[in-house]
């Protein structure tokens, strides 16, 4: 305790001190950010080549309208795309299942026919 007061009262006294203890914080915050960004930046570069999906924007149940109300078109890494995924929104097409938000539609997600014939 007697170490805090000792540093506040040194920097009190040293205004430059303190804007410098101040500066060397902040630029400190700042590199590790950058470091975060660019590891985050280095480790999608290594996924490779992205696609184009259609990801459910919120919780879908049978019978929801695929509409761009309700889905995002996003870019995904190949790597995880599953296959059949949807890349657009078509045309009368509706949610056969339960799609929770976040998830890629898939054309097992979806179908084109209304009705009971086309959650089956």
């Amino acid at each position: 305790m007697r170490v805090v007061t000792v540093v506040q009262t040194s920097l009190a006294r040293h205004p430059a001190a303190a804007r410098g203890l101040q500066i060397a914080l902040v630029a400190l915050i700042g590199m590790s950010i950058w470091n975060a960004v660019s590891a985050v930046d280095a480790q999608r570069r290594e996924w490779g080549d992205t696609a184009t999906v259609l990801v459910a924007a919120n919780r879908l149940g049978p019978g929801d309208a695929v509409s761009p109300s309700n889905v995002r078109i996003e870019q995904w890494p190949r790597a995880v795309v599953p296959a059949g995924a949807l890349d657009a929104v078509g045309e009368g097409r509706l949610v056969r299942q339960v799609v929770g938000a976040g998830e890629i539609l898939t054309t097992a997600d979806v179908t084109a026919r209304s009705g009971t014939a086309g959650l089956l």
